[in-house]
């Protein structure tokens, strides 16, 4: 197989035993041509899957002329959950916080995260949807233009370019799958062990079984069967003696075996020739089944099942830090007991374990398949003590006495409106790693109180007991919303205005404001309680404008409304201070006089009877007096009629009066 296969196949193995370290991003792309579409399939070293991916492709001759061919990401959850529907295995590896069920699960998640990761990349090797559905598979179509071609996949975190790799893929002949050769299937009275060459050019195999009378292969592994192997000192390769054990037969059932390789796309090869368990003498015992783990804080507990053969009459118990090879016997003589309690572990490092049986003839059986476990610290922080708020706005101020636990990661912080409720809402996904925290609430929640509780979470995941319970109280900043005036009228030289009621809970009442070109001038000497104003003081003969504010009992006072513009018109009549009428050489000489500045003259009225009066004047007097010619020795009545700018009057008395001979 070429040599980039190799590299992705143990970058998979390398992530699935976690031991990748911190170190640059590297990524291993490899391509095939299957005759119709071109395949791609790429890994980036440290299993992270919040990266987005560039493909390119150029002519094998002409790297610098390139056409992108796609961008990929993983899938939302949205996404995944619906393109994932029947692999919640791949969709809980994908997404822990949205699909787990309880804290404890996500807890438990989120500490066998490198395991969840290796999990899910081993997965996606066998599915494409999977492949897919984190952004590391993609189909070319395009198989027009050059038949050499370079494909180059980069991986971005954010905008920065992290790693990239190319790979080579000619389409002038398809590739084709070898066929693995020489398998071998021995018979014991425990079952059939398989083994077969030709395993370095797959990722994993699928076992396919048929009867005797059966025409049909039928695949019987649930899972994708691995080959390990490693490179001893001097070169060779070690492998087990069996790679697959078929235990699900009886006594005396012949089988005819074929098997598959899966490569790095989840593509089947070929099967191999078929062939035949056949009978091979073996004094070992028949395998184990994989043995069970119960993991605490400083052991490791692995038990296993008693083996049918009466022969068995102790076990032994190796472990690895990784699965494929390198295993070390744990126990100086054979164990009797089917139990075994490992107390040289450390926190968070992975173990394989996997059981031998011996029998009375001291001979050993292959290894039981291997178990992974690691202890795990299931003790939570101490609870945070001495929790205080202080509200500043809007602003809730909390700080706390610091936990001192070695392993302490950090803070969660919880608010409610209900202290005796379930209802705690998780304020920063990532705990804090501070002692104090600020929480900005809208400044028109102030109405209830909320009360905050604080946990400590150690590197873990573990939880401790919530902290005591503050109460804080907002302080009310929020005013009111703008009344609107709505109308107005003049009358008598006042002005009535009126407006719509504010609708809030705390409304304590309105202010009126009055300007004529300069400041505004407040009219309340207290808040009106009703949504009304007359102003009995209005300027009269000026432009003004209104304004009005809404006022909450906290004194929050709205911003002023739309200015209201309106002019007084003059409706007060002059006032006649004096009138009097004398006779004068045959003239009555008329004399009116008025305290009104305004005032811009008066109309004379005449009467010989007091009853039918007619008015004398032809023009406006503008002055005080008046004379009017008249008969001698003739009887008279008088009366004025003063106007002022706004055209208000006032009509004065009857002065009567005769003319001197």
């Amino acid at each position: 197989m070429m040599k980039k296969s190799c590299l992705a196949i143990v970058l998979l193995l390398v992530s699935l035993c976690g031991l990748v370290q911190a170190q640059d991003v590297q990524v291993g792309i490899e391509g095939k041509f299957d005759g119709q579409q071109v395949q791609l399939r790429w890994m980036v070293s440290d299993k992270g899957l919040d990266y987005h991916y560039v493909v390119w492709r150029s002519a094998a001759d002409n790297l610098q002329q390139r056409v992108k061919v796609a961008e990929l990401a993983m899938l939302d959850y949205a996404s995944a959950k619906k393109s994932l529907a029947d692999n919640e295995v791949a969709l809980k590896l994908m997404y822990p916080f949205e699909t787990a069920k309880n804290r404890a699960e996500l807890n438990q998640s989120l500490a066998q995260d490198d395991n969840r990761l290796g999990m899910l990349l081993f997965i996606s090797t066998q599915e494409k949807q999977v492949a897919t559905a984190i952004g590391q598979y993609l189909v070319d179509h395009d198989l027009s233009g050059s038949q050499q071609r370079v494909y180059t996949v980069e991986v971005y975190d954010g905008d920065q370019l992290v790693a990239s790799d190319m790979c080579a893929v000619s389409l002038e002949k398809a590739k084709t799958l070898p066929m693995v050769w020489q398998v071998k299937a021995h018979m014991f009275k425990w079952g059939v062990g398989l083994k077969w060459e030709g395993y370095e050019a797959y990722t994993s195999f699928n076992i396919y079984r048929r009867g005797l009378l059966e025409e049909t292969f039928t695949r019987i592994n649930s899972a994708p069967v691995q080959v390990q192997s490693s490179v001893n000192p001097d070169g060779t390769i070690s492998v087990a003696p069996y790679f697959y054990t078929d235990t699900d037969i009886k006594e005396h059932q012949q089988f005819f075996y074929q098997i598959r390789g899966v490569d790095f796309f989840g593509d089947e090869g070929p099967a191999s020739i078929e062939v035949m368990g056949k009978i091979k003498v073996d004094p070992r015992p028949a395998p184990l089944p994989r043995p069970q783990l119960d993991a605490g804080e400083t052991s490791i507990t692995i038990s296993w099942p008693s083996s049918d053969d009466p022969r068995v009459v102790s076990y032994n118990l190796y472990r690895s830090p990784k699965y494929e090879g390198g295993y070390q016997k744990l126990n100086a003589q054979p164990l009797t007991e089917r139990r075994y309690t490992d107390s040289s572990v450390v926190v968070d490092t992975n173990y394989f374990y996997y059981v031998t049986a011996i029998n009375d003839g001291g001979f050993e059986s292959i290894p039981s398949l291997a178990v992974l476990g690691f202890a795990k610290d299931a003790t939570p922080p101490a609870v945070v003590q001495q929790l205080d708020a202080k509200v500043v706005e809007a602003s809730v101020q909390l700080n706390w006495s610091p936990v001192t636990d070695a392993d302490l990661q950090g803070y969660r912080i919880y608010r409610t409106m209900k202290p005796q409720s379930l209802d705690w809402v998780l304020l920063n996904p990532e705990p804090v790693t501070a002692v104090e925290f600020t929480d900005v609430l809208a400044k028109n929640l102030s109405r209830y109180p909320y009360y905050y509780r604080i946990t400590a979470v150690d590197t873990h995941h573990n939880e401790s007991a919530p902290s005591m319970v503050v109460e804080i109280q907002l302080p009310d900043v929020t005013a009111p919303q703008t009344p609107i005036l709505s109308d107005y009228n003049v009358k008598n030289e006042q002005v009535v205005l009126n407006w719509r009621p504010v609708a809030v809970y705390d409304l304590a009442g309105y202010n009126v404001y009055r300007s004529n070109g300069g400041t505004a001038k407040k009219l309340t000497a207290t808040l009106l309680p009703l949504p009304t104003f007359v102003d009995q003081a209005a300027p009269v003969g000026q432009e003004v404008s209104y304004t009005l504010t809404a006022v909450d009992h906290t004194g929050n006072e709205s911003e002023a409304s739309a200015p209201l513009t309106v002019t007084v018109s003059d409706a007060t009549a002059p006032t006649i201070t004096s009138f009097t009428v004398t006779s004068d050489n045959g003239a009555a000489v008329l004399t009116v006089q008025c305290a009104d500045k305004d005032v811009v003259g008066f109309d004379v009225q005449r009467s010989q009877n007091d009853r039918d009066y007619v008015k004398v004047n032809r023009g406006r007097v503008t002055g005080s007096t008046y004379r009017d010619a008249v008969l001698k020795g003739k009887r008279y009545f008088y009366k004025v009629l003063v106007w002022d700018a706004a055209a208000n009057s006032t009509e004065s008395v009857a002065r009567e009066i005769k003319i001197a001979n």
